[in-house]
């Protein structure tokens, strides 16, 4: 393995959607950031030394703050859209409502991020309440951020800094976007917050803070043999009898007993149409 003998560090995204293998994962690295807050806990119950390392901003596609009075757009969002899906209906709500940026599913991150400086608001429809990229890129590119409660949103921004939708239906989205464009102090709120990811929240700030604890003394480390079992178990719960097979530190005898797991967790998926780690709550027991 390449981390033998050596301190590591993950950082663990997307938790908000298969939390459960990544939870497992955490605990085969000295340290684990999680970048939703919800994940933490039921990490640590299965042994991760874990805690909170929220998304960031790409700092270096950051274009100097454009002023309110040259963005062509009300409103702007980027991100997968399905037909039919809950976001679909959003934006299509959105677009008879305002004048909303051109985008119809995945930009690359400059494009994506000239987008968001072309609009006053960047609207966030997250998939499941989860502080996402956008959260961060929105207002990174000097947009006022309108989105539903997230957690943890409230230690990134003054509660001033960003608007909150009030319930489920796309019309409230609207609502809460009229209200935003309605702030008579719009473009102060909007370039406070943007400072606040600009020196704060980049991804090289990420990157400083794990290369920190890296350096960072610790009594102990994994051993090996642990590691390779948080390892197995992490990938039967996902399902990756390969990955399985390649952990040299296992036993054949283990790793043949892991395999069986992830052999049935395959199973599962093919018979019920769901993945591995989409079985049940996943921010409450494992």
């Amino acid at each position: 393995m390449l981390l033998r003998g050596r301190r590591s560090v993950a950082w663990l995204i997307d938790t908000h959607i298969r939390l459960c293998w990544r939870a497992f994962l955490g605990s085969a690295f000295d340290h684990a950031f999680f970048a939703q807050r919800q994940a933490v806990a039921t990490a640590r119950r299965l042994g991760a030394d874990a805690s909170w390392l929220p998304l960031a901003a790409p700092g270096h596609l950051l274009a100097p703050f454009a002023p309110f009075s040259e963005r062509r757009f009300d409103v702007a969002f980027v991100g997968s859209i399905q037909p039919g899906s809950f976001r679909a209906r959003v934006v299509e709500h959105l677009r008879t409502r305002f004048k909303m940026a051109p985008c119809n599913g995945y930009q690359a991150p400059a494009e994506m991020m000239n987008t968001y400086s072309t609009a006053r608001v960047v609207v966030n429809i997250p998939i499941r309440d989860d502080l996402n990229m956008r959260a961060f890129e929105g207002p990174a590119a000097g947009a006022f951020l309108v989105t539903p409660p997230l957690e943890g949103l409230k230690e990134i921004f003054p509660a001033e800094c960003f608007g909150i939708v009030s319930g489920n239906l796309p019309s409230d989205f609207g609502d809460a976007i009229e209200r935003a464009l309605d702030l008579n102090d719009l473009p102060t709120l909007a370039r406070e917050a943007c400072s606040i990811v600009r020196e704060r929240h980049t991804y090289r700030q990420r990157a400083e803070r794990i290369l920190q604890i890296l350096s960072e003394p610790t009594a102990h480390m994994l051993r090996e043999s642990s590691r390779a079992r948080a390892l197995a178990l992490a990938h039967a719960r996902a399902g990756q009898r390969n990955e399985i097979q390649r952990l040299d530190t296992l036993s054949k005898f283990e790793r043949g007993l892991w395999s069986i797991g992830a052999d049935a967790v395959g199973r599962v998926r093919v018979r019920t149409g769901r993945g591995s780690c989409q079985l049940g709550n996943e921010y409450g027991p494992v």
